[in-house]
């Protein structure tokens, strides 16, 4: 009795009719990536991190690297989203804070021009 109680429970976890090789709905991510820039250049390597905020601002989420070549990339779950920069000392841009929308199994751009004052 044991046994076929346990086979039956085997056999509906296997038809559950979710695979672990499908993707979740609920966790489908999307891309947001970008090239930052200082004065037309990339930014010195660590001098400055891409922030990846709540829509409303509220709570940081992430903050991303920027490689040598200015690139940041990160994958998000969709949704909305305020993209800002932490820079240094006389930095400007018109480009952030600004929010930002992320499609599941879409890529967002979003490009920083920075100024120096």
């Amino acid at each position: 009795m044991r046994r076929a109680f346990l086979l039956t429970l085997i056999l509906l976890a296997a038809c559950s009719g979710e695979s672990p090789t499908e993707p979740n709905p609920g966790l489908t991510r999307g891309r947001l990536q970008g090239l930052v820039t200082v004065g037309g250049l990339p930014p010195a390597p660590g001098s400055r991190k891409v922030e990846v905020y709540d829509e409303p601002r509220r709570q940081l989420l992430f903050a991303v690297d920027i490689d040598a070549g200015g690139v940041y990339l990160i994958d998000l779950p969709g949704g909305r989203y305020t993209v800002d920069v932490r820079g240094v000392a006389g930095d400007r841009s018109e480009d952030v804070p600004r929010v930002v929308e992320i499609v599941p199994l879409g890529m967002t751009r979003h490009d920083i021009r920075i100024t120096r004052n």
